[in-house]
């Protein structure tokens, strides 16, 4: 409960006599909302990710989990299709039906799991 001088004080003590304890906490400031002391980590350099890419010229899905950085991962991506790797669920894609690329730009981080390798 936010500290409303003159009201609080009042509250305070008819709440006490019913045995109901008050805290009174620091409520949602301009600065509060204004500054943010920790950066935001731009999306391509987090870790841990299950991520969600498309195509670009139809409704295919590839949903896949890195460890690595998604900027890592899709270095890596672009490598398998570039070497035609079959194991690619990507490139598979792009070999069976001609002219499809991959959206690498738009992809989705559907969630992030700090320990997702642990005990694998």
């Amino acid at each position: 409960m936010p500290f409303v001088k003159g009201f609080s004080e009042k509250i305070t003590r008819e709440l006490r006599k019913e045995g109901i304890t008050v805290v009174f906490g620091k409520g949602k400031t301009l600065e509060s909302s204004l500054c943010k002391l920790k950066q935001k980590i731009p999306k391509d350099q987090t870790k841990n990710n299950i991520y969600l890419k498309r195509s670009t010229s139809c409704n295919f899905k590839y949903i896949g989990e890195s460890g690595q950085t998604l900027k890592q991962r899709d270095i890596g991506h672009k490598s398998d299709i570039n070497t035609k790797k079959s194991r690619s669920g990507l490139y598979k894609h792009i070999r069976d039906n001609e002219g499809h690329k991959i959206d690498f730009q738009n992809q989705k981080i559907l969630d992030r799991e700090p320990n997702m390798f642990k005990g694998k």
